[in-house]
């Protein structure tokens, strides 16, 4: 058996593990400080090797941690990044009274309604399929209301937490 802990390869770590890096970090500083007879005299080694983190993420979560006094945040599984969306969030609620009114009239709202809206407001046209993902974050998705016509709907889970 090895001494070494072994973690999950691609897994992200949690923000308890993040935690955990910290005060490992910590502690071995401070036996470097006060001992002479320390194994390594480097603390991210160190603590890369009892935690089993890499040594390249506990200097980085380190790093976070010295400029902001926070944890790292834990980032999301994946091959993917999020970026921020180019829709601010104060036009969200004029979105929203916006398809309302669509739908009150009795009209039919689908994305291309507010990517000419957003053209008008924000001066610049915005790909389709970013304002799809932002509607969807909003709680917006698309019903079928009449035959072969998908108009955008609330999500139950909205309508519920108002």
């Amino acid at each position: 058996m090895s001494d070494k802990v072994f973690r999950k390869k691609g897994k992200p770590l949690s923000i308890d593990e993040k935690s955990m890096v910290i005060q490992v970090f910590q502690q071995c500083n401070k036996e470097r400080e006060q001992s002479f007879q320390v194994q390594t005299r480097d603390a991210h080694s160190r603590t890369a090797n009892y935690t089993g983190v890499g040594r390249r993420q506990v200097v980085e979560i380190i790093k976070h941690f010295k400029d902001t006094g926070n944890v790292l945040p834990s980032t999301i599984a994946g091959n993917r990044t999020v970026h921020r969306t180019n829709i601010p969030p104060t036009i969200e609620e004029y979105i929203r009274q916006f398809i309302f009114g669509k739908h009150l009239k009795g009209e039919v709202c689908n994305s291309n309604h507010i990517q000419d809206i957003l053209k008008e407001i924000l001066k610049r046209e915005l790909p389709l399929r970013t304002i799809q993902n932002h509607l969807d974050r909003m709680g917006f998705s698309y019903s079928r209301t009449r035959k072969k016509t998908r108009s955008l709907r609330e999500k139950l889970y909205v309508r519920q937490q108002r």
